[in-house]
């Protein structure tokens, strides 16, 4: 199915979307009803195989640099645009953006026609399902037309995914400067169907460096993030909330929590140090890294490994602690075990230091 700017739909076709791709299983979202050419069929399969391939083995932003020319292979078009973002009532708010082939105020220049874009309004309303104009299009308001002439667009294409859970759309416009070169019927097909394949590989290549961010650090006990330049959550390990929840009772996840500032430009590190946790905080590319971490290393402790480690610290025996927390020794020394192997250390004599750590 395809929406052509003289075609918009009643209704959003919403199946895919209604589908979370989550960290413990990433997987291809397909619509069953997209049929590609035969011909088409081996050429997709080698590209699926190197997006994916390629997403596990390069860094952020390097992605999306690849992407690009490899669609180009088989869809031909002169520029594109690929971004994040959320849909308001004012249009989309811009969270990420790559352009290719095309200058930085181009999109200084669609934050002023964005609300009269005809795109938007299509995929927006049919999420997962291209749409298409072109400059010569009747229907087009002539102070969008001046947009497409200033940067030399004939016609656009567009798609978009968006993540039932944060609500983030991911959207990917094709342009092409000829007037005599529309997007066929098939390239709008094939448009759909490496749209999620997309998407899934680019949350693959932000997962991997989470991963990878785990070993660098060395902290066995962290929550990492990733986010856009202005906070919006994008994509976490499983454990990051936790962490924003430890600091901030009534985090609602969707955005940092204010009191950790204004996110970091690329290159730009920053800290907060909490109650409970700190963070660190840097900017790569159009993304934000954050790592949270227990303040102290006495934190990584529930309430009663803490109590009874302080106890044994101090030089009670056992016995004593058991005491005077109303347990049984076994217990005493099961908590000891657990605080032992969650604070690493090996004996009595290196409970006083270790607790008395700050980051």
């Amino acid at each position: 199915m395809r929406v052509t700017s003289k075609q918009l739909p009643s209704t959003a076709n919403e199946a895919w979307s209604s589908r979370l791709t989550s960290h413990s299983q990433l997987e291809s979202l397909h619509d069953s009803q997209v049929l590609i050419p035969q011909s088409n069929l081996v050429a997709l399969g080698k590209l699926l195989n190197t997006t994916y391939r390629t997403a596990v083995s390069v860094q952020i932003g390097e992605f999306e640099d690849l992407l690009v020319p490899m669609l180009q292979e088989l869809l031909p078009f002169d520029s594109a645009w690929m971004g994040q973002s959320t849909i308001t009532s004012m249009g989309p708010v811009l969270h990420s953006s790559r352009l290719f082939n095309l200058p930085q105020e181009y999109l200084n220049d669609w934050a002023k026609v964005k609300r009269i874009d005809p795109l938007a309004q299509m995929v927006t309303s049919a999420p997962g399902i291209p749409a298409s104009v072109c400059i010569a299009d009747s229907n087009l308001h002539e102070e969008f037309r001046a947009f497409f002439a200033k940067f030399r667009i004939a016609h656009a294409m567009c798609a978009i995914s968006v993540d039932p859970a944060s609500k983030v759309c991911t959207h990917l416009s094709l342009y092409r400067n000829s007037l005599a070169s529309p997007f066929s019927t098939d390239q709008m097909d094939f448009h759909e169907a490496i749209m999620p394949n997309i998407v899934s590989a680019i949350a693959i290549n932000r997962i991997r460096h989470i991963n990878n961010a785990h070993i660098c650090t060395g902290i066995r006990s962290s929550g990492i993030a990733l986010t856009s330049s202005i906070g919006v959550i994008m994509h976490t390990d499983p454990i990051f909330g936790d962490f924003m929840l430890l600091e901030w009772p009534d985090w609602d996840g969707a955005y940092l929590p204010k009191a950790l500032g204004v996110p970091p430009g690329p290159g730009v590190k920053a800290s907060y140090s909490g109650k409970r946790i700190s963070v660190d905080m840097e900017g790569m590319d159009d993304q934000v890294m954050v790592v949270a971490k227990f303040r102290t290393k006495k934190d990584l402790l529930s309430p009663r490994e803490s109590a009874v480690t302080v106890l044994y610290g101090e030089g009670n025996t056992y016995k004593e602690v058991a005491k005077r927390l109303g347990i049984s020794p076994t217990t005493v020394r099961h908590h000891l075990r657990q605080a032992y192997s969650k604070l690493g250390i090996q004996d009595k004599a290196e409970i006083t230091n270790v607790l008395s750590e700050v980051d």
